[in-house]
């Protein structure tokens, strides 16, 4: 009779942090039967890779043997850390934006996981054993002997291989093979977290033993009364003692002491006093109502509804309410932000009506903040995560919502690396998941609203601010009749601002330019300063007196004298929110500003101590740039001066006009909150651009309808979909080249309705030192050029140092 053989059992790893000359990912290794019982999908692995071991994760597992020998998994780790649900949205992510799985999971997982292996020494006897058979068995080998003792010379007990071959070099390995040889030695690979736990030791009170001294009982003493559980390093304090009695105790049975993992708290300082469930308006209810039969019941395709708000109309209340009920239902939700810099009030606001099931997630934590609050999440202890765009990679239990607030913001999409859209990620795993994604926006995009009317998912208004206060009426000021007076300040918005700070009341001023001035030049030559490594000028920080790139961080002092011609008529014009600030103090005097930028909160908690001040009443005027114009609420602010509304008016980007209404109703929005009546200068040189006209009443529908006729004449999104092809080199002519024969190759075997322009240089054609070419590719339904595009893009990637594929593209820049 013959035993039983289990079939054999095949992992397929994908291996991470491959050298770039390596084109597969994923490689198949044989289970051992020891590791049979605890292996799954999402797991952490480590596996032999060429000589040496890697870490990756299993993506699939199966019994059909490869073409050549598999070899066998090394080890795993103890917690799956990809459920199989979240790993199949993983591969979605990858098919959609025509990347590697691998970019996706270094994307999707906290870098602080990823660690690393290093090769470990150890002798395998007593230290006296095995200096008494290295000095017997290699007595004519003084060097290995040597090298044996060095190996228990202090400690640890073990060495790295790497500190052992930079001591030793060369003979390193000789040595190596003879001492395993001998069984004298063992090597082995360690996987080591990135991060280590925070961890503390705990004494916990286990009985009272006969024969205590008077000082080993009043620590007991004291433990008891504390409720039989204290940190070492408090009971130590509290029964004025040391660890050698408390070391005593353990001994004797008294107590335990153990090492207990401590989790970071990211702003555990934040007050956040519990709240009581805010009564809705009428108009808040209807929604919610809709809402809740939503989320029973996600609508299909897409699982998704919009609520189109206007600016104080009580969004934030439906959201919390929604999230309630699906908290009740044990269900997990994700709330997501457009900046990090508004997370710590929203943060504040969801603490005090959930308390500690609330966790944070954003780029800016520390390295052990971000870990425990993701491992927070993971354990299900966390099942509500608010952050920005990243925290749609949160791996919530049993994720059934999904708020993306402020749903038209550009930052949602990420411009860098994996080039994702926050937006349709929550959508593919909102539909894996039979959840719901909830936009809200007083201005939502334009593809949003336009699939709303038309049907694809249920669309709710919310048209009237709480308690039926007014949105605040707009005076345009058309700058073009101060022409010649060097001001940044009408009069009218100068006047408004003198009267508000007499009764007290405070300002904002929103110009969406960072800096001190936007250019310098030599008024001789007329030579402007550009960054030697970006197609772009630098601006002046008068702060730190630099001139900066703000797309390479190239900086340096600003010049005495002109590079060109040597003049010393070197002056710096236009207007950033650094001069915007100077020019406040010399009005204004009396009033304190605070200046909300990148430059001014870059620090961890920066924002949040502005706001503070700025809320608190300590400071009258607050300067900024988009920052200001998002998710604010002061209710004693009364002027809003938007300082050069068109700005953004002429970029070459069909959004352009798209964000400048947003823009514009977003700062308006942030005047009248409260009971005092408020009023928004808005300073233009272009007053009758569609854009303005319609900012100016806050006739979102006006601007929508005229600004989709113009979409729909040049098959621009929502009809149609957009691919941004950048080909990047350091030689321009090579660039460009590879991009024709790119688009000569797509005219060819593309679909009929494929619309290609290009190639051209991108608008800011080089950033540092490369040059980029662009292709643009307009068609009605990308799936049909999905294959090809996937294919050509690999077939192409070589010939440029960077082939960049942006799928549904934000910026055009």
């Amino acid at each position: 009779m013959h035993a039983l053989v289990s079939s054999p059992l095949f992992a397929d790893v994908l291996i991470e942090d491959l050298p770039a000359h390596v084109e597969r990912e994923i490689y198949t290794y044989s289970v051992p039967e020891s590791l049979r019982k605890q292996i799954g999908l999402g797991q952490q692995a480590t596996v032999p890779f060429g000589s040496r071991l890697r870490m990756g994760f299993v993506v699939r597992l199966h019994q059909s043997p490869p073409s050549m020998r598999a070899r066998p998994l090394q080890s795993l780790s103890q917690q799956q850390l990809l459920e199989p649900k979240f790993l199949k949205w993983l591969h979605w992510i990858a098919q959609y934006y025509l990347c590697s799985l691998s970019q996706v999971l270094a994307t999707a997982l906290p870098r602080q996981l990823t660690g690393s292996i290093r090769r470990l020494i150890a002798p395998t006897l007593p230290v006296a054993e095995f200096v008494a058979r290295l000095e017997s068995e290699f007595v004519l080998q003084p060097d290995l002997v040597d090298f044996g003792k060095y190996l228990i010379a202090s400690a640890p007990s073990w060495k790295t291989f790497t500190g052992c071959k930079r001591k030793f070099g060369n003979r390193l390995q000789g040595w190596l093979d003879t001492l395993r040889q001998q069984q004298l030695i063992e090597i082995y690979d360690e996987m080591r977290p990135k991060v280590q736990p925070r961890t503390q030791l705990f004494v916990s009170y286990l009985k009272e033993p006969t024969g205590l001294t008077p000082r080993q009982a009043g620590v007991l003493r004291t433990l008891r009364q504390a409720g039989g559980y204290l940190t070492l390093i408090e009971l130590c304090e509290q029964a004025e003692t040391n660890t050698v009695t408390i070391n005593k105790l353990e001994e004797k049975g008294a107590v335990d002491i153990s090492n207990a993992r401590l989790r970071r708290i990211p702003l555990a300082s934040l007050s956040s006093e519990p709240q009581k469930r805010p009564t809705l308006t009428v108009d808040q209810e209807a929604v919610l109502e809709r809402l809740l039969a939503a989320l029973e019941n996600p609508p299909q395709p897409e699982p998704v509804a919009l609520l189109h708000g206007v600016t104080g109309s009580g969004k934030t209340e439906v959201y919390m309410h929604t999230m309630a009920r699906v908290i009740e239902q044990d269900g997990g939700c994700i709330f997501l932000l457009p900046e990090i810099s508004l997370t710590p009030m929203m943060l504040m606001r969801l603490r005090g009506f959930f308390g500690e099931q609330v966790a944070i997630l954003h780029s800016g934590l520390g390295e052990g903040e971000y870990l425990d609050e993701w491992e927070r999440i993971r354990d299900g202890e966390a099942p509500i995560v608010v952050g920005a765009r990243s925290a749609i990679f949160a791996p919530v239990k049993n994720l059934r919502l999904i708020v993306i607030d402020e749903e038209h913001e550009s930052s949602f999409k990420q411009d860098n690396g994996l080039r994702y859209d926050a937006r349709t990620l929550a959508l593919g795993r909102a539909w894996l998941n039979k959840g719901l994604v909830l936009l809200g926006s007083a201005t939502p995009r334009l593809e949003s609203y336009y699939r709303a009317i038309q049907g694809d998912y249920p669309y709710l208004q919310m048209p009237n601010r709480v308690h039926s206060q007014p949105l605040p009426p707009v005076s345009v000021v058309d700058m073009r009749n101060y022409e010649g007076k060097a001001t940044a300040f009408s009069p009218p918005l100068k006047l408004a601002i003198e009267e508000a700070l007499k009764r007290e009341e405070q300002v904002i001023l929103l110009l969406n330019r960072r800096g001190y001035a936007a250019t310098v030049l030599c008024r001789s030559c007329g030579e402007t300063l550009h960054c030697p490594l970006c197609a772009v000028s630098l601006t002046y920080h008068r702060s730190d007196e630099r001139l900066k790139c703000h797309y390479c961080d190239y900086h340096c002092p600003p010049p005495k004298k002109c590079p060109q011609c040597q003049s010393d008529a070197i002056r710096s014009f236009g207007l950033g929110t650094q001069k915007l600030e100077e020019l406040t103090h010399k009005l204004f005097p009396t009033a304190r500003t605070v200046r909300l930028d990148r430059d001014t909160t870059s620090a961890k908690h920066a924002h949040l101590e502005l706001l503070e001040e700025f809320g608190s009443g300590r400071a009258n005027i607050m300067i900024g740039t988009q920052m200001v114009a998002k998710g604010l609420d002061f209710p004693k602010v009364t002027v809003v001066g938007l300082m050069v509304a068109d700005l953004a008016l002429n970029l070459p980007d069909f959004r352009a006009a798209e964000r400048t209404f947003q823009l514009l109703t977003q700062a308006a929005g942030r005047g009248g909150r409260g009971d005092l009546p408020a009023r928004v200068y808005l300073q233009t040189y272009a007053p009758e651009h569609m854009a303005i006209r319609h900012a100016i009443k806050h006739d979102y529908a006006a601007f929508a309808q005229d600004e989709l006729l113009h979409r729909q004449d040049l098959h621009y999104p929502p009809f149609g979909s957009l691919v941004r092809l950048i080909f990047v080199h350091p030689r321009q002519e090579l660039a460009m080249e590879v991009a024709k024969a790119f688009a000569a190759d797509l005219r060819q075997r593309g679909p009929a309705d494929l619309q290609i322009l290009g190639p051209s240089p991108a608008p800011i054609e080089r950033i540092r030192s490369l040059f980029l070419v662009q292709l643009l590719l307009k068609i009605p339904e990308l799936q049909a050029l999905r294959a090809l595009l996937h294919k050509l893009s690999r077939q192409y990637a070589s010939e440029v140092q960077r082939l960049v594929v942006d799928i549904d593209p934000y910026s055009m820049l």
